[in-house]
């Protein structure tokens, strides 16, 4: 992360959105479920321009299955691409 955040040029589009839903909840849970606190060790990065509008750390389960044992990261973002003029 911090090699790709640093010196690779990529953004971290958490950091990026305008709106974050979530934000108290670390990403691993090892199917307990999502926790408070810890870290947020999944990501999405971007490179060049992109604007944010949300970010969320997903908790869905279903009967009280996760899907993995990571809670998913989503972002809602618009990308610029050079040259196109967006």
């Amino acid at each position: 992360y911090d090699i790709l955040v640093g010196e690779g040029g990529f953004k971290d589009t958490w950091y990026l959105a305008k709106e974050r839903a979530n934000a108290e909840l670390n990403t691993f849970h090892n199917f307990r479920g999502p926790q408070e606190g810890g870290q947020r060790i999944d990501w999405i990065l971007v490179r060049g321009d992109a604007e944010v509008a949300y970010s969320e750390i997903v908790k869905y389960s279903q009967a009280g299955q996760y899907p993995s044992d990571h809670c998913p990261v989503l972002a809602r973002m618009k990308l610029s691409v050079p040259g196109l003029g967006n």
